[in-house]
């Protein structure tokens, strides 16, 4: 992944696309600033183009779903690069023994609310206003059992670099919180993202082991 090489210290923004239920989609192109599906996007498209004509096309059919610039069509959910057209990924997951599938309501923002009547109960939302409900099974990794894979070297035998990884979100309807890319330096499997932490907020290498630290697991997919 020579290309993602050169993004290395890439400034994180948090919100580098514009378009929304209520606002138009543009294109944006820009490599100044990304967040971490932006990078990844970015990465996939250059992978593919020898041009500027090229890598403009393939951003189109990376980010948004049947070619189609709008936000409706924009793939707001890692899991969405399985779906539409052009499918992007095939999904590595299932090849691990200790994979757990999981089923979600993309979308779906469960928050609490306190009603005088009714004491404490849930109210539905959207993370992403305009988008439908997705029901969706979802494959993953568990922390645990990865971690020791990492030790043993079976992930070497089936993860590659430049295959995507996503941070899987225990929340139900997110698939993940965080994506970025498999990079093998030596016998180390780092990830590669855009961070938003503040000790970072650019783009940088982290050991996926230290990375996966209190959090839950991992979903991998391999680009098409």
């Amino acid at each position: 992944m020579l290309i993602s090489q050169f993004m290395k210290g890439t400034p994180y923004l948090a919100q580098p696309l514009i378009g929304s239920a209520n606002t138009a989609e543009e294109l944006i192109l820009s490599w100044r600033g990304v967040n971490c599906m932006t990078f990844v996007e970015i990465i996939l498209a250059a992978s593919q183009s020898f041009n500027v004509e090229q890598f403009i096309h393939a951003l189109i059919a990376t980010r948004y779903s049947h070619h189609h610039v709008s936000f409706t069509e924009r793939r707001h959910f890692l899991s969405d690069w399985l779906h539409g057209s052009p499918v992007l990924c095939r999904d590595l997951s299932p090849k691990f023994s200790y994979a757990q599938r999981v089923e979600k309501t993309l979308n779906l923002k469960l928050s609490s609310s306190n009603n005088p009547d009714n004491g404490h109960e849930k109210t539905q939302d959207r993370y992403v206003p305009g988008i439908p409900l997705k029901k969706r099974l979802i494959t993953y990794l568990p922390t645990r059992p990865l971690l020791d894979d990492l030790q043993t070297g079976g992930v070497r035998k089936i993860v590659k670099t430049g295959d995507v990884i996503g941070i899987y979100s225990p929340l139900a309807g997110l698939d993940v919180f965080h994506i970025g890319l498999a990079i093998w330096h030596g016998r180390t499997l780092l990830f590669r993202n855009a961070s938003s932490l503040p000790e970072h907020r650019y783009v940088v290498d982290t050991p996926l082991d230290h990375y996966l630290q209190e959090r839950r697991g991992a979903i991998i997919y391999r680009p098409r």
